[in-house]
């Protein structure tokens, strides 16, 4: 309880906990949709709050852009491994009629991840002439190239979507799924590197 992680994890696992039951149905119809989404908004606030976000200026913007940037994070790549997983179950149709759900959800995730992810940045990296003088820098500009490539992909993905074309789309939407989970590993990795370069 005397770090800002200790108490950012304490209350993690408390809206984790409380998140359980509403989940598993003892409260029902909107209430329980609008407090899962609550309680996932705070527990992925708790996540902002413990790493970079908070050395920068102003603090609240960069919790505020790290928290939609995870929240839109989970959205589509948590999507696309559902997609993938769902996907190998069903005939032709079912799978484009799934694909076409997800699109949506993926139209507005992606540009919110691009632009919060381009914020982050900004605030993080005091200057960007100078990125490539850090690990996290370097690292950074590597986890920017692999988005733009499953940026590239979405639109390949969609075109085979409009063309009804859903071998090209199942074998677009895993190569996106493995792209994805490796920028996951980068990110991950982010967190224990100075985006200060050390003088």
């Amino acid at each position: 309880f005397t770090t800002t992680f200790g108490r950012a994890q304490t209350v993690r696992i408390a809206l984790l906990i409380t998140l359980w039951p509403v989940l598993n149905g003892f409260i029902a119809g909107v209430r329980r949709r609008v407090m899962t989404a609550v309680l996932l908004i705070g527990v992925v606030a708790t996540v902002s709050v413990s790493g970079h976000a908070v050395s920068t200026s102003p603090m609240v913007l960069g919790v505020a852009l790290d928290s939609i940037h995870l929240l839109a994070i989970g959205s589509w790549i948590g999507g696309l491994c559902v997609l993938v997983f769902v996907s190998r179950r069903l005939d032709d149709e079912r799978t484009l009629s799934l694909t076409n759900r997800f699109s949506g959800i993926a139209q507005w995730s992606l540009p919110v991840v691009v632009l919060t992810g381009v914020g982050q940045t900004w605030l993080l990296v005091s200057d960007v002439t100078k990125i490539f003088d850090t690990q996290f820098g370097r690292t950074l500009v590597v986890k920017l190239a692999l988005v733009l490539v499953i940026v590239e992909l979405s639109g390949s993905a969609r075109r085979a979507l409009k063309r009804r074309d859903v071998a090209n789309l199942r074998t677009t939407v895993v190569f996106e799924v493995f792209i994805a989970l490796v920028v996951i590993a980068l990110t991950a990795s982010l967190t224990g590197l100075s985006p200060k370069a050390v003088s």
